[in-house]
Formats: structure tokens, C-alpha cells, sequence
């Protein structure tokens, strides 16, 4: 079994371009939903404390909650074990994190090939 080196070094390689962000709720672990982020979005959230990430469909950084008001503020950052995703875990100052206002964007549930709201 191969061993992979631990080192407490962040060594987050954003040179591939976007990296994937799952969002959790701090203090209930509730998943949110998954995002992106780039170098810059990813350095305007550690500066300003709330979450930035780079939407795909609108080509362009963004900072969650500038239009809806729910902005997240972020408690701790974490990576995985190869250091290519990040997971923020933050505290809703909003009442929801999905733009559809909802807590969360996984409110519907895959079952007998068709959906349910949960």
C-alpha cells in the first residue's frame, strides 16, 4: 500500500485553473452545495471572510449574497488529502444558501428514477 506524504504545508495548485468547493454549514454539518473557486476568488474570501467563488455559468467571480443578501461568512477552511478541493464551512447571515431560497440546493431526493422534495 502506497503511503501519501503528509505535510501540514498548503500547497493548493491553482494553476489547472478552478478548483471544487463543497460549502457546509458550520456547527450542523448540513451540506450546502458545491461550488468553484480561482486564486483570486479564493484569496477575496480569506481576506473579506465571506465566500467568493467563480461561477461557470456566468463566467465571472462573485461574491454569494451581493444580490440575494444571504452571504456566507466563513468559520474554517479545510483540504482534502491531495490538497485539489477545499471545503469552507460557513454560518448562513442570510436564510438560505441555494439562489432558489432554500437552506440548501440538494432539497430534492433521486428515487424510483423520478424526484421528491424533502
Amino acid at each position: 500500500m502506497e503511503t501519501l506524504e503528509e505535510t501540514l504545508e498548503f500547497r493548493i495548485d491553482f494553476s489547472q485553473g478552478l478548483i471544487p468547493v463543497t460549502l457546509i454549514e458550520f456547527g450542523t454539518g448540513e451540506f450546502l452545495y458545491t461550488a468553484f473557486t480561482n486564486e483570486q476568488a479564493y484569496q477575496q474570501t480569506v481576506d473579506s471572510g465571506l465566500v467568493t467563488l467563480w461561477s461557470r455559468s456566468r463566467n465571472k467571480q462573485w461574491l454569494k449574497g451581493e444580490t440575494s443578501g444571504d452571504y456566507l461568512r466563513v468559520e474554517e477552511i479545510r483540504t482534502n488529502c491531495e490538497q485539489n478541493q477545499l471545503a469552507y464551512y460557513v454560518t448562513l447571515l442570510g436564510n438560505a444558501a441555494c439562489h432558489t431560497e432554500r437552506k440548501t440546493c440538494f432539497y430534492r431526493r433521486v428515487i424510483d428514477g423520478g424526484l421528491e422534495f424533502i
